[in-house]
C-alpha cells in the first residue's frame, strides 16, 4: 500500500499515541481546516494543553479531538437527496462539537418554552468549600436535588431545565459554578426562594429569579453557557486540564417535573437516518474530481452550491430559507449529484482488492488526495 502523502492525515481515531512521536495536529485534512476555522485557535490550545499532559486519558482525548471532522461523508442513495454526515469527537473538550451541541439544546429548549405558561430565569449560586472543579459541581448538583425536594418548590415550580456554567471567578484564582435554570411555574418571590435555596445548601446563599417575557431571548441566555464553560483563551494550563478530567462524563445539564422526559443532553446520531442501501462517498473524494475537471462545473453549478449549503448546515441543527429554496431550485439537479456520485463509487468498488471493503480504503490504495 502506498504511504500517506505529507498532506493526509490517518484514518483511524483509535491510535496509540505511544505507536507514534507526532503531533495530533501535525496531519489535518482540508475539511478539517474548514469545519474548526471558527474555533481553530481555541482548539489549538486546548488540544496543546491535553497532549502535553500527564494524565494518559488526556493524551488520548487529545489524539480523538485531533480527528474530529477528519473526513466528512457524503452518502448517496439513487433518486434522492445526498445526506452529509461530519464524524464528531462529541468532547465536551471540543469547542466546534460544544458549538453544536448548544444548536441542538437550543432546538428543544425552544419547544418546551412554547408550551409554558410563564417562563422565568432562576440563578443559583453558594459558596464552595472544595478548590476541585468535580467536587464543586457535584455540590451545587446535590443542593439543587434538595431544593427541589422542598415543599415551596413543589408548590410553585412546574417543570424546567438547568444548565452548570463553570468560570474561574473574578480574580481567575478559583472555580465559580453556579446554575442557570428555566422554571415553568407561578410567581414565586425572591425572599422566599433564597431562603429555600439557602436551606438546601446548608448556608446562606444567593437566588435570584425573574421573569422573562421574550422566550427566545431565555433560551438563548441559558443555553450560551453550554458553549461558554470552556474559556481556552483566559484558563491556565492546569486549569484547563483539571476541568477536563473533572467535567469528564458529568452531567451538565438536565430537566426536571413536567420536562423530566425531554433529554437535552442527548445528541442524535446523524447515521441513524441513513439508509442501508447507501452508498458512502468522503466529501474530499468529490472536491478532487472537481479539481480534477471530472465534474462539469458548468453543469453541476447550481447543484455544488447547493452541496456548500449543506456542509453550513453541518454546523447548524436547523436549515435555513435559503437551503429549502435551493432544494426546491435545483432538485433535479441533486439527484444527478447523488447518480454521479454512485456511479463513480460503483467504478471504483468494482476495482478487485482482496481484505479491503471500504471505499475509502481504496482511494488511498490509488492515491487519490483526501
Amino acid at each position: 500500500m502506498n504511504e500517506l502523502r505529507p498532506t493526509e492525515v490517518p484514518l483511524s481515531s483509535s491510535l496509540d499515541p505511544s505507536e507514534t512521536t507526532e503531533h495530533p495536529l501535525e496531519k489535518q485534512s482540508r475539511a478539517q481546516h474548514a469545519m474548526h476555522a471558527r474555533t481553530k485557535q481555541h482548539r489549538e490550545r486546548i488540544i496543546e494543553v491535553m497532549h502535553t499532559a500527564s494524565h494518559p486519558s488526556l493524551v488520548r482525548r487529545a489524539w480523538k479531538m485531533g480527528m474530529c471532522c477528519v473526513s466528512p461523508m457524503i452518502y448517496a442513495q439513487k433518486g434522492k437527496l445526498p445526506i452529509c454526515v461530519a464524524d464528531r469527537c462529541r468532547d465536551r473538550m471540543c469547542p466546534t462539537c460544544q458549538a453544536y451541541r448548544a444548536g441542538e439544546v437550543r432546538r428543544k429548549l425552544e419547544t418546551c418554552v412554547q408550551r409554558c405558561n410563564a417562563v422565568r430565569l432562576l440563578t443559583l449560586t453558594m459558596k464552595h468549600e472544595s478548590s476541585e472543579v468535580g467536587k464543586c459541581v457535584d455540590a451545587i448538583i446535590e443542593s439543587f436535588r434538595r431544593l427541589r425536594k422542598h415543599k415551596e418548590w413543589k408548590k410553585h415550580v412546574r417543570g424546567g431545565a438547568y444548565v452548570v456554567e463553570t468560570t474561574t471567578g473574578k480574580t481567575g484564582d478559583h472555580w465559580h459554578v453556579h446554575l442557570h435554570v428555566l422554571v415553568d411555574g407561578v410567581y414565586w418571590d425572591q425572599k422566599s426562594i433564597q431562603s429555600a435555596w439557602s436551606t438546601a445548601v446548608g448556608a446562606p446563599s444567593i437566588a435570584h429569579i425573574q421573569a422573562i417575557h421574550e422566550r427566545q431571548k431565555a433560551v438563548t441566555y441559558v443555553t450560551k453557557y453550554v458553549t461558554k464553560a470552556v474559556d481556552a483563551g483566559a484558563w491556565s494550563d492546569d486549569q484547563l486540564r483539571e476541568y477536563a478530567i473533572g467535567m469528564h462524563r458529568r452531567r451538565l445539564m438536565g430537566t426536571f417535573g413536567k420536562w423530566h422526559r425531554i433529554k437535552i443532553d442527548e445528541m442524535p446520531n446523524p447515521t441513524s437516518a441513513i439508509p442501508a442501501e447507501s452508498i458512502s462517498v468522503p466529501a474530499s473524494f468529490l472536491m478532487t474530481a472537481i479539481e480534477k475537471h471530472e465534474v462539469e462545473v458548468d453543469s453541476f453549478g447550481p447543484v455544488l452550491r447547493t452541496l456548500g449549503k449543506v456542509w453550513r448546515n453541518i454546523m447548524e441543527p436547523y436549515k435555513s430559507p435559503e437551503w429549502d429554496e435551493a432544494i426546491l431550485d435545483s432538485h433535479d439537479s441533486i439527484h444527478k449529484l447523488s447518480d454521479w456520485l454512485i456511479e463513480m463509487h460503483d467504478a471504483i468498488i468494482a476495482i478487485p482488492l482482496e481484505g479491503i471493503q471500504q471505499p475509502i480504503a481504496i482511494y488511498r490504495q490509488y492515491g487519490i488526495p483526501w
